[in-house]
Order: C-alpha cells, then sequence, then structure tokens
C-alpha cells in the first residue's frame, strides 16, 4: 500500500510537474505563436515585450504591445500595458466575462487618404471572421473598460498632423446581449484645448445621443482645413461647445442638435501677416434643430468685434488673390456633388447647401440676431490713388425672425469714416426673401474721401462736401423699385488734373448750377429695373441716370436757377435787342440785375452772352433807316424837330413810292428793279452799313458789361461775348437775339 501510495504521489507530483511547466511556459509559447503568425491572424507585423497569465486569479496582462502599419516598418498602435480580469468560474458556462480591462498608454496612428484610412484591411479582417462569430454559441461580456493617458495622431493629405493626447475612455458594460451602452470619453487637444463627450449608444434602435462639450479649443486643430482654400498664414482663436446630439447611424437623416457653440478671439491672416477677418466672441445658442422634419430653431446668434477688410486690386482682389487654385481633392472625390470626405469644411457646406435648397419647406425660427462694436474696412487700390474708408461701430439687430410669419425686420447702424451715421432697416418677406422692403439714410458724411474715385472718373478730385442720403426701396419678384434723396452742402470740385480720365463731364459747372440759394445740391434720383434681367446692372443705372442729372444741368440750367432764385425761367435764357438797338431798356435792366444775383451768390459761376442772329437783317435794316432818314431829311439836320417829326422819322414806309423813286436816283438803272431792301443797301453800300452794324453789336456788349460791372458790381473777367459760328447764325427780322450761357473757369 505504501509503495502504491508513493508511485501516485510521484504521477501526481509528475503531472502537476508538467502541468505547472505548461502554464508558466505557456505565456511564452503563446508570444512567440502571435509573434510567428501576426501576418496571417492581423496581416501585419505584432511585437509583444511580455505576457502574463494568472491561471488561478483570472488576470491576463501584456506589455508592451506593438502592431506596424501594413505596409512599412512604422507603428500603427502601441499599447504600454493591457490589464484584463477574467471570470475563470463562467468559462465553464461558454462565457467570455472580462470583469476588468485597463489600457494604459496607448497611442494610435490614423491616416486618411481620401475616403481611405490605413486601418481599413483590419476592418476586412473583422468582417471575415465574423461568420464564425455568429456561428459560435459562446457569450460575451465585458465590465470596466478604461483606458488611461491615450494618445491619438491623426494624419491626412490636408492636416499633416492633428494630436490629442491624455485621452482617458470610460466604457461600463459591453455584452453581446446588450441593448444599450455608454461611453465616456475626455481629451486634451495638443494644440490646446479639452474636449469631453458622454454617448449613449441604442443597440437595439440603432441609434445614439452625443453630449459634446469642448471648452478652448485651439483653432490649428482645423487650421490646415482652412489652408486648403485660402493661401493664409495662420488661423487662430477657441473653439467652444456645449451640444446634445441624437441620431441613427441607419437613418442618416434623423439628426436633432441642441446647444451652443461659438468663437473666441478668432482671426486670420493673410501671408504678409496682415488681418482679413476676425471676431471677438460668436456664438450660436441652438434651441433645437430636426433635420428630418427640416425644423431649424435658434435663440440667438451674437457677435461681438467682428472686422473684416476687403480691397480691390488691379487683378482681383485680397479673397481671390488668396483662393488655392486646385483645392486637395480626396481620392475618389471628382467634385460637383461629391463630398470630400477629407475635408470637414467641405461635409459641412454639403449640409448646409441640402439646407439652403430645401429652404422653402423648412420650418424655422431665430429669435436673435446682434452683431455688436464691429468694423469693416474697404480699400480700391485699382484707382490712380487708393481709396479707403472704414465702417465703424456698426451694430445689426434682428428678432422674431420666424417662418411662420409674413416678414421680419434687421436694424442696422454704423458710422461712416469717423464721420457719416449710417441708419437702415431691411423687411424681408418669408416667403420669398428676396422680396424685401429696404429703407436707411446717411448723414453728415464727409464726401472728401471718395475723391479718388471722382479723380479717377472724372478728373476732378471733391475737395469739400457732407452728404444726407435718404433711400426707400422696395424689391418683388425682382423688379426693383427705388427713391434715393439726396442733399449736399458745401459740395465742391477740385481743379482738374493732368490725369486722364474715363469720362469727360462739366461737373465743376454742374455743381454750381445744381446748388440752391443756401449752397445745397438737392437731388431725387429714381431707379427701377428687373433684376432679373442679366443686361441690367444696378451700378450701372445709378451711374447712368447721375451722369444724366449732370449733363442736364450744363445743358439746360435755367429752370434749376430760376427754382432757386425764384426769377422767370425765360428771362435766364436770351437777351433780346431791337434791330439797331445799342441802350440797355428797363425790362432788360431788370433781367441783368435777377442775372447778377444769381452770380453774386455763386462766386465760382461766370455767364456768357452768345449773339445766335444773323447780322445780315441787320445790315438791311440800317441800310433801309438810314435811306429813310435821307429821303425825309436830306444833307440838312434840323436843330430841332417836334413830336410828329421825330415819330415820322422812326416809321419806315418801304411801300412809299417817293421814298422809292427817292432811292432809284441814288442808284444805277440796272439796279432799280430790286427789292427795296437791295435797292437801300446798294444805295448806302454794303461796307459801310456792315461796319455800322458791328459798331452796333460792340455797343451793345459794352451796354450790358458796363451795366452788370458798373452797376451791378461784377468783375468784367465773369463775362464773356461771343457770336456763334456763322453755319449756326438763325435769322430774325425783329431782333438781335444773344443767349445766357454760363461757364466756370478751367485752370
Amino acid at each position: 500500500m505504501n509503495r502504491l501510495s508513493r508511485t501516485l504521489s510521484i504521477i501526481a507530483g509528475l503531472v502537476l510537474g508538467l502541468l505547472a511547466i505548461v502554464l508558466l511556459t505557456a505565456p511564452g509559447f503563446l508570444k512567440r505563436y502571435i509573434e510567428e503568425n501576426d501576418k496571417e491572424l492581423l496581416g501585419r507585423e505584432v511585437f509583444l515585450d511580455d505576457i502574463s497569465i494568472g491561471w488561478f486569479s483570472g488576470k491576463l496582462q501584456f506589455t508592451g504591445l506593438e502592431i506596424k502599419e501594413s505596409d512599412t516598418s512604422k507603428v500603427f498602435l502601441s499599447v504600454d500595458e493591457i490589464l484584463a480580469k477574467i471570470s475563470l468560474s463562467a468559462l465553464f458556462d461558454k462565457h467570455l466575462f472580462i470583469q476588468s480591462l485597463t489600457i494604459d498608454g496607448l497611442s494610435l496612428e490614423i491616416i486618411q487618404a481620401g475616403k481611405q484610412f490605413n486601418f481599413d484591411d483590419l476592418m476586412a479582417t473583422s468582417s471575415d471572421n465574423s461568420a464564425a462569430d455568429a456561428s459560435d454559441s459562446w457569450r460575451f461580456t465585458m465590465e470596466n473598460l478604461t483606458l488611461r493617458q491615450g494618445e491619438l495622431n491623426y494624419h491626412s493629405d490636408i492636416a499633416p498632423f492633428i494630436g490629442f493626447d491624455s485621452i482617458n475612455v470610460d466604457i461600463p458594460r459591453v455584452a453581446d446581449n446588450m441593448d444599450t451602452m455608454q461611453v465616456h470619453v475626455d481629451m486634451l487637444v495638443s494644440s490646446g484645448g479639452w474636449i469631453s463627450s458622454l454617448v449613449d449608444i441604442s443597440l437595439a434602435e440603432s441609434t445614439y445621443s452625443l453630449r459634446f462639450q469642448a471648452d478652448e479649443v485651439a483653432l490649428q486643430l482645423v487650421e490646415p482645413y482652412f489652408m486648403d482654400f485660402l493661401n493664409l498664414e495662420k488661423v487662430s482663436g477657441h473653439f467652444l461647445a456645449n451640444l446634445n446630439l441624437f441620431g441613427s447611424w441607419e437613418d442618416t437623416e434623423l439628426l436633432n442638435l441642441s446647444g451652443t457653440l461659438g468663437l473666441r478671439d478668432f482671426e486670420m491672416t493673410d501671408p504678409s501677416s496682415k488681418r482679413l477677418v476676425s471676431v471677438q466672441s460668436l456664438e450660436m445658442a441652438v434651441d433645437t434643430i430636426r433635420m428630418k422634419d427640416a425644423v431649424y430653431s435658434v435663440d440667438h446668434i451674437r457677435a461681438l468685434g467682428l472686422y473684416g477688410i476687403y480691397e480691390i486690386y488691379d487683378q482681383g482682389d485680397n479673397f481671390s488673390r488668396l483662393m488655392v487654385a486646385n483645392s486637395t481633392n480626396s481620392e475618389g472625390s471628382t467634385g460637383g456633388s461629391e463630398i470630400d470626405y477629407s475635408n470637414p469644411f467641405s461635409i459641412l457646406a454639403f449640409y448646409l447647401q441640402d439646407i439652403v435648397h430645401s429652404y422653402q419647406e423648412s420650418i424655422y425660427e431665430i429669435k436673435q440676431v446682434a452683431i455688436a462694436n464691429s468694423e469693416v474696412n474697404f480699400a480700391d487700390y485699382a484707382l490712380h490713388e487708393p481709396f479707403r474708408y472704414k465702417l465703424t461701430e456698426i451694430h445689426v439687430f434682428g428678432d422674431s425672425l420666424y417662418s411662420s410669419r409674413e416678414k421680419f425686420a434687421i436694424h442696422m447702424g454704423a458710422v461712416l469714416n469717423g464721420t457719416g451715421v449710417f441708419k437702415g432697416d431691411l423687411i424681408s418677406y418669408t416667403a420669398d426673401p428676396s422680396d424685401m422692403d429696404i429703407h436707411y439714410s446717411i448723414n453728415g458724411t464727409g464726401l472728401p474721401p471718395f475723391a479718388p474715385y471722382t479723380h479717377f472718373y472724372i478728373a476732378h478730385p471733391i475737395t469739400t462736401g457732407k452728404m444726407l442720403y435718404t433711400c426707400e426701396t422696395t424689391i418683388r419678384d425682382g423688379m426693383i423699385d427705388s427713391n434715393n434723396l439726396i442733399e449736399i452742402e458745401d459740395f465742391n470740385f477740385g481743379e482738374r488734373t493732368t490725369v486722364g480720365a474715363l469720362y469727360d463731364l462739366p461737373v465743376r459747372l454742374a455743381v454750381s448750377l445744381l446748388k440752391d440759394l443756401d449752397g445745397k445740391i438737392s437731388l431725387d434720383i429714381p431707379v427701377d429695373g428687373d433684376l432679373n434681367d442679366p443686361n441690367y446692372r444696378l451700378g450701372k443705372v445709378i451711374w447712368n441716370t447721375i451722369k444724366n442729372i449732370l449733363l442736364k444741368a450744363v445743358t439746360a440750367p435755367y429752370r434749376l436757377l430760376a427754382r432757386s432764385f425764384q426769377v422767370e425761367e425765360e428771362k435766364l435764357k436770351e437777351v433780346h435787342f431791337g434791330l439797331l438797338q445799342v441802350k440797355l431798356t428797363e425790362e432788360q435792366q431788370r433781367q441783368l440785375q435777377d442775372l447778377a444775383k444769381i452770380l453774386k451768390a455763386k462766386p465760382e459761376l461766370n455767364v456768357e452772352f452768345k449773339r445766335v442772329t444773323d447780322r445780315y437783317d441787320e445790315v438791311e435794316r440800317y441800310a433801309i433807316e438810314q435811306s429813310w432818314r435821307n429821303y425825309l431829311l436830306g444833307d440838312t439836320i434840323p436843330e430841332s424837330s417836334n413830336d410828329e417829326q421825330q415819330q415820322r422819322l422812326y416809321d419806315v414806309d418801304t411801300s412809299d413810292s417817293l421814298f422809292n423813286a427817292f432811292v432809284d436816283t441814288k442808284i444805277q438803272e440796272a439796279d432799280r428793279s430790286l427789292p427795296v431792301q437791295k435797292k437801300c443797301l446798294n444805295y448806302i453800300g454794303e461796307e459801310t452799313s456792315v461796319a455800322v452794324v458791328d459798331r452796333i453789336g460792340s455797343r451793345r456788349a459794352e451796354a450790358i458789361a458796363s451795366y452788370l460791372s458798373d452797376e451791378l458790381q461784377l468783375p468784367n473777367e465773369r463775362l464773356k461775348f461771343t457770336i456763334v459760328p456763322s453755319d449756326s447764325l438763325i435769322a430774325s427780322r425783329s431782333s438781335a437775339i444773344y443767349n445766357i450761357g454760363f461757364w466756370i473757369k478751367n485752370p
């Protein structure tokens, strides 16, 4: 018996020894097996520092795990330690129950190329084994999954590096028969900031609920995606969010969103370090967005300290010159409606475009929109001299922007270049937002800053002036009807420059004519047209309207002046002299007095008297009157005459037979059959008559000039007397006509 006991003890010892050897050597064997068959198992090289198995405690420990990339020697995934606690008793019930799983020091490299990732081959391997997994009758449960101090590095064609560290993940429970699971993740962004999320997943309903928080996340995180569109120096600032999302991975249209998101100290700079766009703070608070139902409810959108600059150059502008010619397209992303999955902004733009397209069917409300303490700078370098203008203290406010209402209003205001004030209201109709009522006013803005434009277009820079402008505009079905009232004080153009201009307009004369007694210019400019017409250009219409007003003021100034100075319009157009008249009548003196009143009120304005009648009528008239005088008086001029005798001198009767007989005696017999006017001209002499009439014309000019300068105190240099070209002269049997015109002295 003792021998049998001793034999059994020896055998048991040997068995236990062998079992101990197996248990002790199993981790090493498992390590070698994994490393030798890694290609078959994963298609990648796998390395392990050590494996430790607690056969009686159920603890399993892996240290120094490395999984290489599929086609390189670079590390795809590494873990400092994996520690699992397995229920050994559950194994007898074919239940793999992992009571806890702790992963320390996980480091993961994710590389994206278009829609392809560097772990796609692992997903394919998992898919190949899914059939075997599904047929297995084993149950699976894992509790207390913890990831501590993890690290994730993301690389793509657009973003060479985006890093997350101090990643902590907690999953309370995972099981093959569970309906719901929860995942909590928080991490630090390597460029700055913190992200936390809590996800509740319903496996039964294929839905998820996400609570997402981000605090002070540096925008360097998304800077590469901006660079995909614009050639910038940097994008800086911080992103903040507190969002709740609910969605489904099966019904991708199901996506509900609420919460707040915003930016702080956002700034974009161009390659020369010049600020392009910035905002101190921007916040959007979402009550609810239900994409599937097209419901968009926003509590408020607020921006503080918004800044932007827009510059025009000879070729393009400061934004178009920064556009990347061919932004990175992912493999398989061919443009058009295809989404570029490598750029989140492309994805966002795709969904926003879808929202815009479904606008008419959407239910939306924005309770408040507010922009405060903002600034926009504009510069135009495509001129002879640069134009610069600032809009500061910009504020915009709108409330109750509801799709259920007929219309909504937005109120705006700004300071214009430090001098003027802009106030405006815009009403848009929800049925068609392009239908609008627009009202705005500009008060007290200085006009000299616009001198570069007037210098470029009309070669006259603005030197002084302030403007009050009121606009009332309606747009319905693309048809615009706009009334624009402009009042300008102390407005003056400078001297004409030597630089060539696009338009040759007498603007200084027009400005002088347009001014009223107080030196103000008041314009009423109506604008209408079809905005749907591709050939309709609103700016061109406005410019042509203003140009026509200027030209009309110059070519027909009399109504403007008559209305401003309360005088008869016809009296400003022309002066009539009777044939052979040289002295001013009382009526003509009053006419010149009115003219002087205008010239004194407009010291830059000068006057021109232009004879437009042919002098030949006066030459004939002089010859007839002189022949009549000779017929009545002969060669003797009486020392005195009574009224009857004087009257007879003026009552010329060319049908008087005795008069005609008298003239016949003074001319050759061959000319006696001519009309009496020709006979008189032959008698007195054409050369003599022309000389006398020219002297009469000079005396008329002297009479006008003398009265205006001596009596009414106007300088002679402001007066001009001319005659229209001979081929433009008109005939007049009753008077000599002098048209009145106005001119400005050009240096």
